[in-house]
């Protein structure tokens, strides 16, 4: 047995899927933020929603944050 195969054995076998799913949230948790930011803007100016109802969305996206 050379030190290489040595080297691969000592790794924990489950450490690149981990690093994966780490990538995979850091990238999914990146893109939500930004497009939170302009979703209320792009539902007002383009498709022509109304404050009240921009609130209701807002309101129960809220809402189902709190009760999940």
């Amino acid at each position: 047995m050379t030190s290489k195969d040595k080297s691969v054995e000592d790794k924990p076998k489950g450490l690149r899927n981990v690093l994966y799913l780490g990538l995979v949230s850091f990238f999914t948790d990146f893109s939500t933020e930004m497009i939170l930011g302009v979703l209320p803007t792009y539902l007002v100016n383009n498709l022509s929603v109304s404050k009240a109802i921009l609130g209701a969305i807002e309101g129960s996206s809220e809402l189902t944050s709190y009760v999940f």
